[in-house]
């Protein structure tokens, strides 16, 4: 197993099916940016996600199913934070486009 796949194994923790509320694409799985004892947390209520199909910026609600963030959702994080947040999902929408994906 590579480093690559390794890492993403350990940072990926499968939730529910939920779909995006932006796209409705069917979402299984999120990756953390880092890992607790070598293991992906789970999602928490509050924590920010990205759609990999639309780029939209998610969050998760207190059920832990996705919902559209708003700008109060993000406002407890550091703003460089959020603006490589801004930038993610920019570039995500931006390589649909290229696809000729509707988004």
């Amino acid at each position: 197993m590579s480093e690559l796949e390794r890492m993403s194994t350990h940072r990926t923790h499968h939730t529910e099916p939920s779909p995006c509320p932006k796209c409705g694409k069917m979402m299984d799985a999120a990756t953390a940016l880092g890992t607790v004892d070598g293991r992906a947390p789970e999602p928490r209520p509050g924590d920010v996600s990205l759609c990999a199909y639309c780029g939209e910026i998610l969050c998760f609600d207190g059920d832990v199913r996705l919902q559209c963030a708003k700008d109060e959702d993000l406002a407890s994080f550091h703003p460089t934070d959020v603006a490589k947040l801004r930038l993610l999902s920019t570039t995500i929408k931006q390589n649909g486009e290229q696809k000729g994906v509707s988004l």
